[in-house]
């Protein structure tokens, strides 16, 4: 099985990834999806102000 998005493998657990960008950006997605209420619209959304980049 692949490691999760944002996670790294520690010995036989998974953690939060330590690198900050990862987190920051796992967290922007969610914060979209929050705000406009499916990840449809935050695909768009990120996409058209091409901010995921």
């Amino acid at each position: 099985m692949a490691t999760p998005v944002g996670s790294v493998k520690v010995g036989g657990r998974y953690e939060n990834d330590p690198n900050r960008r990862v987190q920051d950006a796992i967290a922007l997605v969610f914060d979209k999806i929050e705000e406009l209420e499916t990840g449809r619209h935050c695909c768009g959304s990120m996409n058209t102000a091409s901010t995921y980049r």
